[in-house]
Parts: C-alpha cells; sequence; structure tokens
C-alpha cells in the first residue's frame, strides 16, 4: 500500500466518523482536545519550574551540612551532602525530562492551534 492509497483511506475513515457522529460531540472532542493540551503545558512549566526550586533548596540543605561538618568534623554530615545530592539529583532529572516532554510535544501546540488536526491524529492513532 503506498502513501498515497493510505492518507486517502485515512481521510475517508475520518469522514465516516465525522458524518457518523453529531457535530455537537466533535466539537466537545474538539475542546477536550484543546483543554488536555493546555493542561500538558501547565504541567510542563510545572515540571521545569519545581526542579529549579528543588535545586535552591538542595543548594541551602547541602550548605548547612557543609557548615555542620565544619563545626564537627568527627560526625557523618557527608553523608547528608551525598544523600541530598543523589536524591534531588534524581528528582531534578526525573522532573525535568517530563516537563521538556510535556511542554515542547508538537501535538500540545498543535491543539492549541488547530484542535481539529490534533483530533484527527488522536482518533487516527497516528
Amino acid at each position: 500500500m503506498d502513501l498515497q492509497t493510505k492518507a486517502v483511506d485515512l481521510l475517508n475513515k475520518l469522514e465516516s466518523l465525522t458524518t457518523q457522529y453529531t457535530p455537537e460531540v466533535v466539537n466537545e472532542a474538539i475542546n477536550v482536545v484543546r483543554i488536555t493540551a493546555v493542561g500538558n503545558l501547565i504541567w510542563g512549566v510545572i515540571g521545569l519550574a519545581g526542579p529549579f526550586f528543588i535545586w535552591l533548596y538542595s543548594v541551602k540543605l547541602i550548605r548547612f551540612f557543609t557548615k555542620k561538618h565544619k563545626e564537627n568534623p568527627f560526625e557523618l554530615w557527608e553523608a547528608g551532602q551525598i544523600s541530598t545530592i543523589v536524591i534531588a539529583g534524581a528528582i531534578v532529572v526525573v522532573t525535568t525530562l517530563c516537563g521538556i516532554e510535556k511542554l515542547f510535544n508538537i501535538w500540545n501546540w498543535v491543539a492549541i492551534v488547530n484542535p481539529e488536526l490534533a483530533l484527527a491524529h488522536k482518533v487516527l492513532g497516528l
């Protein structure tokens, strides 16, 4: 099956779906696609802003552990530093990657600008 035939089949499938359902249902589906995209973009912003604040708090916590280590070098304040770096680093990496994926997903932006196209993308499972 060549690309042109597949495109015609997909358009015929989309046309049959839109004529099968009433325009109200299609309009509601378009609104749902748009609202979902806005929600994903908001989560993307949170996913990039959250790690920034976690990083700021981690720096303060590491400075606290460093200060305590200088006051009493025989206690295990290095364990606090290392665990802060590992735990906060893992959280920052994971949330940043998730935020980037949500924020820079092209279909979230398409759903805001052209929700009909995004709905077609979802319906056809592309």
